[in-house]
């Protein structure tokens, strides 16, 4: 949409009852996903090793090299995308919750799995569409973006009131189905923007990610993603192991999204200040700082300080993603861009850092592993410190 077709800006209170269902629609799914952090835990419960935890987290992780891409590219080509967002979300739901009641290591892992084939678009396709209501009605990334953060949150506190009477883990599967359910009823009162990608111009854009800037960009987001998603996934079982209770965990979860609200807000700001190197340097850094800090095994209100890291292990670095593909790739290519940059900058190094983090654990401890994690974040400032060139993004 050229600037012309542009509406004149508005206050998200102005935007119409229609879009700001995407909005709430945003909200709750984000909610939703707030609980795949503690399954660990829940796997830790049915008796499973740090291995083969993390082998079933690397295979959720590895569902976003080729899922994403699949669905991004129908999401841009049907002309009402709210249909692939309900299918993928039914989808993600009657796949997981078989996982209350199954046992066995393996036919849990093959639920899981085709669970996180539906749930791995479901970020990236829901910030092409906020992305496009940016652009329809001249709106800022960050302050839709920050809804997803206030639903993290609201979830995470719920989750602790909760655990506060009662036991059985398995109740944050009815809380994901009870969002899940109500997601997709908002869809049908939300506005579809679809973003009307031709035949022909799928690979005739994606060819602009190919550039050697944008190799380094992703190696920086790489090394990243291989620290922090080994410590997502193992977050929870090591407040545990540390002798706290679980809604400890639920607590600490919650002090990291509210320390992003700033940044996820006024992105805009901090991209026209610093730029998306300058993000992504802070990202590394907060992810070297933060890993260091918990592998001393630190007394829990240090753990609660660090989780304020997460405004630049999260916020940062998901800004600096989302505005540099959005600048890189044309608005017909909205969602296939975001889902390929996820693919390529988030899935196959979150395999690979759940593996890595999944031996580390089981072989050296949690303290050991989020060292080596620290190490691994580190390497990938100094690549982008040194090799990445400053690049003019203009912010959505």
């Amino acid at each position: 949409m050229t600037p012309s077709h542009r509406h004149p800006p508005i206050s998200l209170g102005r935007l119409g009852f229609f879009s700001a269902m995407h909005l709430f629609c945003f909200f709750i799914f984000v909610s939703m996903a707030s609980a795949i952090v503690h399954l660990s835990l829940y796997e830790k419960y049915l008796g499973f090793s740090g291995k083969r935890i993390g082998l079933i987290a690397a295979l959720f992780v590895l569902a976003t090299v080729f899922m994403p891409p699949f669905w991004g590219y129908i999401m841009d080509r049907v002309s009402d995308p709210r249909r692939v967002l309900r299918f993928t979300v039914i989808g993600s739901t009657l796949f997981l919750l078989p996982c209350i009641f199954l046992k066995s290591y393996w036919t849990y892992f093959a639920f899981r799995f085709l669970s996180a084939c539906f749930q791995a678009g479901l970020i990236p396709i829901n910030d092409s569409q906020l992305l496009a209501y940016g652009s329809k009605y001249n709106l800022k990334y960050g302050p839709m973006r920050v809804w997803g953060t206030y639903g993290f949150i609201i979830a995470q506190i719920v989750l602790s009131i909760q655990f506060l009477f009662l036991e059985d883990i398995r109740w944050m599967f009815v809380n994901w189905f009870a969002a899940n359910a109500l997601l997709v009823v908002t869809t049908y009162r939300m506005e579809a923007l679809p973003s009307g990608l031709k035949r022909g111009e799928l690979f005739k854009g994606l060819k602009l990610l190919l550039e050697p800037s944008f190799g380094v960009f992703c190696a920086g987001c790489v090394m990243q993603r291989i620290a922090m998603t080994g410590y997502y996934t193992f977050f929870s079982l090591y407040i545990v192991g540390l002798g706290l209770p679980f809604r400890i965990a639920a607590l600490a979860w919650c002090i990291g999204p509210i320390s992003e609200i700033l940044v996820i807000q006024y992105g805009d700001r901090l991209v026209n200040y610093i730029g998306v190197k300058g993000l992504l340097c802070l990202a590394l850094a907060g992810a070297t700082l933060r890993l260091l800090i918990l592998s001393t095994a630190p007394p829990t209100s240090i753990i609660f300080a660090s989780q304020l890291l997460h405004a630049l292990t999260f916020g940062a670095m998901h800004i600096a993603g989302i505005m540099y593909v959005n600048h890189r790739v044309p608005p017909t290519l909205r969602a296939s861009g975001q889902t390929a940059f996820t693919a390529v900058a988030y899935g196959l190094s979150g395999a690979i850092g759940n593996l890595v983090a999944g031996f580390l654990y089981d072989a050296y401890g949690a303290e050991y592993m989020l060292l080596c994690l620290a190490m691994v974040a580190f390497t990938g400032w100094i690549i982008v410190a040194v090799f990445l060139k400053p690049v003019k993004v203009a912010a959505a």
